[in-house]
């Protein structure tokens, strides 16, 4: 257990509690939560989670510890945003309970994710209104001819809505003003 406790790539935090759940002490850290929390396990045992990052019960993150220390039932609290003075990390944190009655936090720092995540959505949206507000008749098919995606202008050129579009192949399209087969 040591080995897998010391060198899991996840930060993993071992609370005790002497208050019946509304206080969390650190009994262990391993080398990766102190990676990720910029301290050292000397410095965290014996000491609260709110004494060594205040700002745990404004994320929810501490109302997590609470509920799955009073039901016992594992809790995940995914992309909670911490913000401190220096820097905004999001962290997904993993909580059970022990039958011994300790608390363990596996957390892992998903900023990465997030910022990658809102960059794509920006360039969609991007994409989108770029598409979307063109006058020239934009329509993207996929390999096998069938439409994937089709802006208004193409919409008002053919006479279809974009459902119905859609549910289009390339070849059942006419150019308009052509009769079929022409």
């Amino acid at each position: 257990f040591r080995m897998l406790f010391d060198n899991i790539g996840s930060g993993v935090a071992i609370y005790t509690t002497p208050d019946d759940g509304e206080n969390f002490i650190f009994v262990d850290l391993n080398p990766a939560g102190e990676n990720l929390s910029s301290t050292s396990v000397e410095d965290v045992i014996g000491k609260s989670v709110t004494e060594m990052f205040p700002f745990v019960e404004e994320t929810g993150i501490l109302e997590g510890f609470r509920r799955v220390y009073k039901t016992g039932l594992p809790l995940f609290l995914p992309r909670k945003e911490v913000r401190t003075e220096e820097l905004t990390v999001w962290i997904d944190n993993y909580l059970f309970k022990l039958p011994t009655g300790l608390l363990v936090s596996i957390f892992e720092n998903v900023t990465d994710s997030v910022v990658s995540d809102e960059a794509l959505r920006q360039s969609e949206a991007k994409y989108h209104m770029y598409v979307d507000n063109s006058p020239i008749a934009l329509l993207i098919a996929d390999g096998q001819a069938n439409f994937v995606d089709v802006n208004p202008a193409a919409c008002e050129l053919f006479g279809y809505d974009r459902d119905e579009f859609l549910t289009l192949k390339v070849p059942d399209l006419d150019a308009p003003g052509r009769p079929v087969g022409g």
